[in-house]
């Protein structure tokens, strides 16, 4: 190229393989890690100005307390100064140097300019920040960190395109056309605000030619491929100015987009610290301030607006392990994604790529076939073909994970890692899961709608379900009988006490967490809701169950229309205003894969409304506690059987050689020698020689630490449980007797009676456990004491006087107890035969033809058997009743089951018609009009081998006392060029969001509105197939598609109108899969790479919160700020 012509001042120039490497040095940084920001919006020439600023920053020019004030500011403007959006994102950074001064307050200046919202650190107290602005820790007795940069403030702005006085500085261009492909661009500049700006660097983009510049005094820089306009400072002196250069191009889009960087000295939203106050000592202290508030300009060309809108890229992350493209779930109420990789693991993720747990499997012998949070975003679940380990998840309480493999379904904790709960299908079946639903219904829809009714206009369903709007979506005036039937008494109790680790069942409750997790009490809002899990096999069964552990029963689809016996279910959709669910289901027929939406109506929610929700809750907390108990149980049996193995060790050494030398055994070597002061020869080498001092205190640690661990899980683990037990049954006593008329909920008052006698039983025999305890751990004491006597007496030399003052002894021991203790708990101790396996319990106790009485009969044998000094072996030990109490849960769980079953209602098939796809989605819409019992199944079909088109199905339902049925059917087509179409999701009620990779081989993100009904000449057209097209019982029939068609994406004009955004050209970024967030506020979308290694997520809404689980750390404090012009 030639040198540049023109009048202006050229300070430098670079080559392309020098400014490539700086990109590329600068986007990578010096180091990478996960938990970098989520956008960082700096430049190569920021990061290093900034790294070169904090290098000569030293601690000699601070106090020892420092703040940071930090502001990241984006912007877009057309080329012609209007604005388009404007985002801030700032943060509030404070360094302790010294750990003395850690316990401090921050006082803030905190206005919020241009609308900011303003989100404090968890750990900083909220109330006092909105009340007071000042920053200060929730907990005045801790600190700070010391030697380390903390955010404890966040703010951000997101202003819209039609704002005003937001911008510092506004930028034109001017691009004429001349002759012969050459092209003069003139770029201006005028100051706005009042604050001044530095650094000022305006960046445009070349390729066919090397510009001339005719700017006579502009300073620049000319590189292989940009021009660098270094315009320095602007302020009021110097509020305007221009530059101007030709140069040859194709097209005027060459020069676009363009860049703008500048520094402010002041940052966009009114924040300052005033003062910082010692806690300890009441007095202000010094401190030193920074500002770091910069700006990004871009500007693009205005004919590219169609290609790429507004939509705000989050995050971007690359993984080792190749994703598996239909396994990614959005958590619908935190920014989190799960994903499956090909070596069937499971990844949860943040916005930033921050891994928060995972899902490891081992011994797998198939793969992972779906994944799915709960509808409240506390729980996720994933299929799995085999065994399952989940890892340990520091999250915050609630949050648990959920694995299906094979034909059973695991429940874990994601706090704790731990598996909660595993049921394997009620059926004989082992065909894979091939579908997972989790849906959350309303239980009184109409108080709902009505609730919704009476508030304002912006008040949706969304919030409703997200918990957006908690206050409103309570009834203002309480139903005072309805909320005193539904007090829950076990609020009042105090929480269960954790067990050891090392017992059984993966140490459930070994922790606060987990034990909390298991053995959470219902919420307020419990009856307002029920959660509903729907498991599909591939054989075409259903599980139905709710409350995680609460099985309605299963269903077979064969037994709903004989065409469905060799059926798949691949997809479930719902709605929270509807208990009809619908299931969409693949069957094979002599012509290849057919479609079927069935539908199905969970009457038993309609019917028994909130009393559904809490019978479920109880339900699964009796399971719980039950776990909790045999875990309890199993725990006292293993410290019975650990604290007598080295006894018994110990005696049976002594046993064998008294058996073969005197012909008796230790116990009565024992007990002759505390009675008679006489001690065999043989007992005598043996106390001084093996057990000895050394082996005696061995011996009484073992035993006194089992004792003392049995009683503490009794005081602190078993009687609290059967209190909590008992309260808990009687709460489901109450509600079998007092339910209210025309709702059956399947409980039986006489199981329920015999289970309370049952937990009474337990409760007596929990006690007499303590006793024995109690009292074995006295006698050991005095036959520890008395052994340790007998040891010095024996090693001791008779005629010595040490030998006389050891005989003086003898009379202070309690002797009664010792002999108690050798002739029972020493070899036969009550507390095993309390707690563990009882002989006899078939036998000699018949616990079902005794129920209703075995409290009563149970105290009687048990009185006697202590007035006569008999053996106890022969009643029920808690192991047994236990065993007894689970059997009649068992029992009553069926008969509830078996009463919701009836309840299930599965309605007529709708054939779809011939073919299935890779993308495919469906959803179920609320039709707003005056029939609330309307309800909309969309069923969107992605291009197969035989069509080239996309299908969408509308199935309009009618919804009579909780039965529905089909009111008609619709279908619209939309054709597509040849395998353009890679994935395809719905957004929400109105949008649907395709992976489009078009004729040019452009890739975009497409958004169609998929209920327009063809209100204009782009809408979507529908054909109306009417009622004779109905799929009923036998009689399947499939439906004719019109190919007249409201969208076209064969036409580059539709395509134009349809993008939301495009991809950077190259293989590695054609979208392969998408997932669609739709939670209000915060819709995402993630798009899976070609390659299947990296994804990217966009903020749909754009809201640009702040996300409150980032730690008190400091990430993202040396963020630039960022603003660009479209």
């Amino acid at each position: 190229a030639s040198a540049p012509k023109g009048k202006g001042m050229q300070l430098g120039k670079k080559s392309k393989t020098t400014d490539m490497f700086e990109k590329v040095r600068g986007d990578l940084g010096t180091t990478a890690e996960e938990s970098a920001p989520l956008v960082s919006h700096s430049q190569p020439a920021a990061q290093a100005e900034k790294a070169s600023s904090a290098r000569e920053s030293t601690s000699l020019d601070r106090e020892p307390i420092h703040v940071t004030i930090v502001e990241n500011i984006s912007a877009k403007m057309s080329r012609e100064g209007t604005l388009n959006s404007f985002n801030v994102k700032g943060d509030l950074q404070l360094r302790i140097a010294d750990a003395s001064f850690t316990k401090v307050k921050l006082d803030l200046t905190a206005n919020a300019t241009h609308n900011a919202q303003f989100r404090t650190h968890p750990n900083v107290d909220k109330a006092l920040f909105n009340n007071g602005k000042a920053i200060q820790l929730k907990d005045p007795s801790k600190g700070f960190p010391a030697n380390q940069s903390v955010g404890v403030l966040r703010w951000s702005v997101s202003a819209s395109a039609d704002a005003t006085n937001v911008l510092p500085v506004t930028f034109t261009v001017w691009v004429n056309k001349g002759s012969d492909d050459s092209w003069n661009v003139m770029v201006e500049y005028e100051l706005t605000g009042n604050d001044s700006l530095s650094n000022v660097t305006v960046t445009i983009p070349y390729s066919t030619s090397e510009p001339a510049i005719s700017s006579f005094d502009a300073l620049y820089e000319v590189s292989g491929d940009t021009i660098d306009w270094k315009i320095g400072t602007i302020d009021n002196s110097q509020s305007s100015g221009a530059f101007e250069f030709e140069a040859q191009a194709d097209d005027e889009s060459e020069f676009f987009p363009m860049s703008v960087h500048f520094a402010k000295s002041k940052p966009c939203v009114d924040v300052d610290i005033n003062a910082v106050t010692l806690l300890d000592m009441d007095q202000n202290m010094a401190f030193t301030r920074d500002v770091k508030s910069g700006m990004q300009l871009s500007t693009e060309d205005s004919s590219m607006a169609g290609e790429a809108t507004g939509l705000a890229m989050l995050a971007e992350k690359t993984l080792q392990t190749p994703i598996h493209p239909n396994l990614m779930a959005y958590c619908p109420n935190m920014d989190l994604l799960a994903l499956a990789t090909t070596d069937d693991q499971v990844h949860v993720y943040r916005l930033n790529g921050q891994k928060v747990f995972g899902i490891s499997k081992v011994e797998s012998v198939g793969g992972i076939n779906d994944l799915r949070w709960k509808p409240n975003g506390k729980e996720k679940s994933s299929n799995f073909y085999s065994y399952f380990l989940a890892t340990h998840a520091p999250f915050r309480v609630g949050q648990s994970l959920a694995a299906a493999f094979g034909n059973t379904l695991c429940i874990a904790s994601a706090q704790t890692g731990k598996v909660m709960y595993k049921n394997e299908s009620s059926t004989p079946t082992k065909a894979p899961i091939t579908c997972l639903g989790w849906a959350s219904n309303f239980t009184d829809v109409g108080a709902v709608r009505a609730t919704m009714a009476e508030m304002a206009e912006n008040v949706s369903l969304d919030d409703f379900v997200t918990s957006v709007n908690e206050a409103a979506s309570s009834p203002k005036v309480p139903d005072l009988p309805n909320e005193l039937a539904f007090i829950d008494v076990a609020s009042s109790m105090p929480k269960l006490s954790t067990l050891p680790t090392g017992g059984m069942q993966s140490d459930l409750f070994s922790s606060r967490i987990s034990l909390d997790t298991m053995l959470k009490l219902p919420s307020a809002d419990l009856a307002g809701h029920a959660d509903v899990l729907v498991v599909g096999h591939g054989d075409g069964t259903i599980n139905l169950s709710m409350s995680e552990d609460f099985a309605i029963g299963s269903f077979h689809l064969g037994d709903v229309e004989p065409n469905l016996n060799q059926s798949k279910p691949i997809m479930h959709c719902s709605h929270p205003l509807s208990t009809t669910h619908a299931l969409l289901v693949s069957t094979n027929s002599p012509n290849g894969e057919e479609l079927h939406i069935v539908p199905f109506d969970l009457r038993l929610i309609s019917n028994a409304g909130r009393y559904m929700s809490l019978l479920a809750a109880k339900v699964t907390e009796l399971h719980n506690l039950l776990r909790y108990l045999r875990q309890v149980q199993e725990q006292i049996s293993t410290e019975i059987r650990t604290s007598h193995d080295l006894p018994n060790r110990f005696m049976g050494n002594i046993d064998e050689t008294l058996q073969a030398k005197c012909d008796c055994t230790w116990v009565q070597a024992a007990y002759h020698l505390a009675v008679t002061g006489h001690c065999f020869p043989e007992v005598k080498e043996w106390l001084v020689e093996e057990l000895g001092e050394r082996g005696l205190k061995r011996w009484d640690k073992v035993v006194v630490t089992g004792y003392e661990l049995i009683r503490r899980l009794g005081h602190e683990n078993l009687l609290p449980a059967l209190d909590r037990l008992s309260v808990l049954v009687s709460r489901l006593r109450g509600l079998s007797k007092f339910q209210p008329s025309g709702v059956s909920l399947g409980l039986s008052t006489l199981e329920l009676d015999n289970m309370l006698d049952s937990v009474s039983c337990l409760q007596l025999v929990s006690h007499q456990l303590l006793e024995s305890t109690n009292s074995e751990l006295q006698q050991f004491g005095a036959f520890s004491a008395w052994l340790r006597h007998e040891i010095e007496k024996q090693a001791a030399d008779p005629t010595s006087a040490t030998a006389q003052e050891i005989a003086e002894k003898d009379l202070n021991f309690d002797y009664t107890s010792i002999l108690e203790y050798i002739q029972g708990a020493m070899t036969q101790n009550q507390v095993a035969v309390y707690s563990g396996k009882s002989t006899n319990d078939e036998s000699r106790w018949n616990l079902n033809v005794e129920a209703g009485h075995l409290f009563d009969l149970y105290k009687k044998h048990l009185q006697q058997s202590l007035d006569n000094h008999g053996p106890t072996d022969q009643l029920p030990s808690l192991d047994g009743l236990i065993d007894h109490v689970e059997k009649q849960s068992i029992a009553l769980f069926e008969r509830i089951s078996e009463t919701q079953r009836r309840n299930v209602h599965f309605g007529a098939p709708t054939l779809l018609g011939l073919g299935n796809s890779a993308c495919t989605d469906m959803k179920m819409v609320d039709e707003d009009n005056d029939l609330s019992t309307s309800f909309s199944i969309y069923v969107a079909i992605g291009p197969s081998a035989t069509q080239d088109c996309v299908k969408i199905f509308l199935n309009r339902l009618t919804i009579e006392n909780g039965v529905s049925s089909t009111r008609s059917v619709e279908s619209a087509t939309i054709p597509v060029p040849r395998d353009a179409v890679r994935s395809l999701k719905f957004i929400d009620d109105e949008a649907l969001v395709l992976a489009f990779v078009g004729q040019d081989d452009i890739s975009r993100l497409l958004k169609l509105e998929y209920r327009s009904h063809g209100k204009s000449s782009d809408d979507l057209r529908y054909q109306h197939e009417g009622l004779t097209n109905r799929t009923l019982r036998g009689n399947t029939q499939k439906l004719i598609i019109d190919e007249s068609m409201g969208i076209d994406l064969t036409k580059p004009k539709s395509i134009a109108d349809c993008t939301i955004y495009t991809f950077p050209t190259g293989p590695s970024w054609a979208p392969e899969s998408l997932e669609v967030n739709g939670r209000k506020g915060r819709r995402m979308i993630c798009v899976l790479a070609g390659d299947r290694i990296h994804y990217r997520q966009f903020d749909i809404d754009s809201s640009g919160e702040l996300n409150g689980d980032t730690p008190l750390s400091d990430e993202g404090g040396d963020q630039d700020e960022a603003m660009s012009i479209d």
